[in-house]
């Protein structure tokens, strides 16, 4: 909850119009260890020369002054620039009725009775200081909400459910050759033709709480007699209640569309008498033509099913591929656990990874839309979380980062990327954090200026061998990185640094 002894701003600054030195002082001691700024006057005429050069955040007004009442005071703040608005709140020791509506007619903001009590006058100060910041910043939105619609080119207005303009842009001032003030308070009906009145009666009697927005496109008379075409969209607003509070309005001008369409109606209607007055061979080279169109479109209808049939064919082929790899992983699956030798055991489930990594690819392609082309990025994430779980990498606490944009490519080249990145992770969940000490593979994916695409898989693990040469192992695994690289045309590096690097830089496929 918001103290209201606590000011909003760090020093809003207040104005203190009081003739009585100790009460002025008293004031200012009180309301400056408050984190309040203060200015004084000790009469009329100071205070008014106070507003001239600065404008406070608020006025505390002693209605009794040596010079000029507290009541004219605040009748000439109220005209000065910003004056409008400002807080002000009157002393007196007045409490009749009389004195209160006189400080109000003054233009008062509110009043205080003598003696003044602090724990309420603090309270009036934030309060009024809070609604003041309100107001102010309700004033800057409707300043700029104004200034976007002025310079809007479209005719933009409100008006009421009777038709009674409220508000309307520059742009619709311009349009009616009329000021702002001339429109303002009269019905948008006036300013439409006979028929056109009844198409916006229908327009904004079907607006509803369940559709508010309706276009409809309707004739507009001009100040000269010129009946142009507008296209309207009217938005209804409506109140808790559900009942049509406004109605705002946004026009464009479409009369030289309009125009186009009666000339281009006036010139179909044109061509076809000449038509009917062609002679017997030109109609019936006429009909010969219309029946090669025929033809061509039954061409055209025949050949897009048959490219629908195919996108079905080529997706339940990935569908079958994708299962059959899938029943193929499944049995290596089953066949791991009737072998009892490890090493022959992590033999299998590498094979089950691999077809996994193809069996992905295939999944992807039968649920997307795009039958030739995967995300790559997409691709390598969900291999990578299938792999993280294949080998419970969560328990021994190693993470997976992936830095990828999009970036799409054929099945030709996402099989051998997938089974290399396969390999890659495999090799680093399987060797590179021993004795269950935990660490981060990270996988990044950039495009080069070159058209190249750069793949580079990291881990903080172990390292290699120093004696290792990437070229000459006689790992399966690394032997088929190699070999799916040359057959990219790509080229693989590996370094050594605070773990192990591979970086694949491959040629993208036009």
């Amino acid at each position: 909850m918001i103290d209201p002894m606590t000011p909003l701003s760090s020093k809003p600054c207040v104005l203190i119009v009081e003739d009585h030195d100790s009460l002025r002082l008293l004031l200012h001691q009180m309301l400056e260890s408050q984190n309040y700024r203060i200015e004084e006057a000790a009469d009329g005429v100071q205070a008014l020369a106070i507003l001239q050069r600065l404008l406070p955040d608020i006025v505390l007004l002693d209605v009794m002054l040596p010079d000029l009442s507290g009541f004219e005071v605040c009748r000439q703040l109220r005209q000065l620039p910003g004056g409008g608005n400002l807080p002000v709140i009157m002393i007196t020791a007045r409490e009749d009725a009389e004195a209160i509506e006189l400080a109000f007619a003054a233009g008062a903001t509110d009043y205080l009775i003598k003696p003044v009590r602090y724990a309420v006058l603090s309270h009036r100060l934030s309060q009024l200081l809070r609604t003041r910041q309100a107001e102010e910043a309700l004033r800057q939105s409707e300043r700029l909400y104004r200034a976007v619609v002025e310079d809007q080119t479209e005719l933009i207005c409100r008006c009421r459910p009777d038709g009674t303009l409220t508000f309307v842009n520059e742009a619709c001032c311009r349009f009616f050759a009329k000021k702002r003030e001339d429109l303002m308070g009269q019905s948008f009906m006036s300013l439409l033709p006979q028929e056109g009145r009844k198409i916006a009666a229908q327009a904004l009697t079907a607006l509803t709480p369940e559709n508010p927005v309706a276009t409809v496109e309707r004739e507009v008379i001009t100040p000269d007699g010129e009946i142009c075409w507008q296209r309207w969209t009217d938005r209804a607003i409506f109140d808790e209640q559900g009942q049509l509070a406004e109605i705002q309005s946004v026009g464009h001008d479409i009369t030289a569309r309009k125009k186009a369409e009666t000339a281009l109606q006036q010139v179909l209607a044109k061509l076809e008498r000449r038509v009917e007055e062609r002679t017997a061979e030109l109609t019936l080279a006429n009909l010969q033509l219309q029946h090669e169109i025929a033809e061509r479109k039954q061409a055209e209808n025949q050949l897009r099913a048959s490219l629908k049939e195919k996108e079905v064919l080529l997706k339940e082929i990935h569908h079958r591929v994708k299962n059959n790899l899938q029943i193929i992983s499944s049995l290596l699956n089953l066949q791991s656990h009737y072998i009892d030798d490890p090493e022959n055991r992590q033999i299998f489930r590498e094979s089950q990874h691999r077809v996994r990594s193809m069996a992905l690819i295939h999944e992807k392609l039968y649920r997307t839309d795009n039958l030739a082309q995967i995300d790559l990025g997409e691709y390598i994430r969900d291999l990578a979380f299938y792999l993280f779980r294949a080998y419970d990498a969560k328990s021994k606490e190693v993470s997976f980062c992936l830095e990828a944009s999009p970036v799409y490519i054929g099945i030709d080249t996402a099989v051998p990327c997938g089974l290399i990145i396969n390999e890659l992770v495999t090799n680093a969940l399987k060797h590179a954090f021993p004795n269950g000490n935990g660490g981060e593979i990270r996988i990044s994916l950039q495009v080069t200026p070159q058209d190249q695409l750069t793949i580079t898989i990291r881990d903080n693990g172990v390292g290699f061998p120093l004696s290792t040469d990437l070229s000459q192992s006689k790992s399966l695994g690394l032997q088929l990185v190699n070999t799916l690289v040359s057959q990219l045309e790509g080229v693989i590096t590996m370094q050594q640094q605070d773990g192990a690097e591979f970086r694949i830089t491959l040629p993208i496929p036009p």
